[in-house]
């Protein structure tokens, strides 16, 4: 039951973490995307997969604790 309530807490911080960047995003650049998001640039791509594979491993990690937890 613990392991349970731990799993839901780690989801609504992850999902907490992921509103206040996006939300950091748009409050410094409240016009467009930050230059460093230009599909045009090479390190743009870069910066899209390290973005999306820490939050791939965070939610395995989650789904993780969450089956050990059981």
């Amino acid at each position: 039951m613990q392991g349970r309530i731990l799993g839901i807490r780690g989801k609504v911080i992850a999902k907490m973490l992921l509103y206040f960047t996006i939300r950091k995003l748009t409050k410094t650049h409240p016009v467009s995307l930050p230059s460093y998001w230009d599909p045009m640039k090479s390190n743009s791509y870069l910066l899209l997969f390290s973005i999306s594979s820490l939050f791939f491993f965070l939610s395995f990690f989650l789904f993780c604790s969450e089956l050990w937890s059981e």
